[in-house]
């Protein structure tokens, strides 16, 4: 079986973007930064199990984690650049809360698969059977 040494997901392989299980397949679908794969082709497990399964990355990691960093963000600015005044400031926080949103992006859906998969191990429905080759 080509799951983690404890059969649980690990957390490195998924802040790499790795499958949890089998540490080695991306998450990610090639050329992609947002879209992932439908199923490990390694260990064969679905990595997305329903439909919204990953509304949750957005609401729970991705908005909270962001809002965190812009806000430590114009207290620095706020400390430390002064002269910038509340509309640089303002511009700087909302340029950097684009960017590091869209590029924390697949990091938030990685975390929520990998606590999800930690509270809600895998069961035999959430592996499909290896494809054959095609002809």
């Amino acid at each position: 079986m080509s799951e983690s040494p404890l059969g649980r997901p690990a957390l490195w392989p998924v802040l790499r973007l790795r499958c949890p299980y089998c540490a080695v397949e991306s998450l990610r679908k090639d050329g992609s930064w947002f879209d992932f794969k439908a199923v490990c082709p390694r260990c064969h497990y679905k990595i997305e199990r329903e439909n919204g399964y990953f509304t949750g990355a957005s609401w729970m990691i991705n908005f909270p984690v962001t809002g965190t960093l812009a806000f430590l963000l114009v207290v620095v600015l706020y400390l430390g650049a002064p002269s910038l005044g509340s509309m640089g400031i303002a511009a700087v926080t909302s340029l950097f809360t684009f960017a590091f949103g869209i590029w924390f992006f697949p990091f938030s859906q990685s975390l929520w698969l990998w606590m999800e998969h930690s509270l809600h191990p895998l069961r035999d429905e959430d592996r499909v059977a290896p494809q054959g080759p095609k002809d």
